[in-house]
């Protein structure tokens, strides 16, 4: 994101520190505890996008990069 920001000339985007996106969520909860609603942020699914993912990428890089015609973000960032 930094990257793509600077080649199109905006400032780099601020991030929020984790313990105010958990209080967020953990107020969205409480509201939607009390008043029957869904919440649209949880606890839980903070924590799910703060795992970090690893797969085997040997077949894609394989068979698929080889075909893309952008290899890579960079490749392809006058898209953005």
């Amino acid at each position: 994101m930094d990257e793509i920001t600077a080649y199109k000339g905006n400032h780099k985007p601020w991030r929020m520190p984790v313990w105010m996106i958990m209080a967020a969520a953990k107020g969205f909860e409480l509201y939607s505890s009390l008043f029957g609603t869904q919440s649209p942020l949880t606890v839980d699914f903070v924590k799910i996008g703060m795992v970090s993912y690893y797969g085997d990428t040997r077949r894609m890089r394989k068979e698929l990069l080889p075909e893309l015609k952008f290899k890579t973000y960079r490749d392809g960032i006058e898209l953005f």
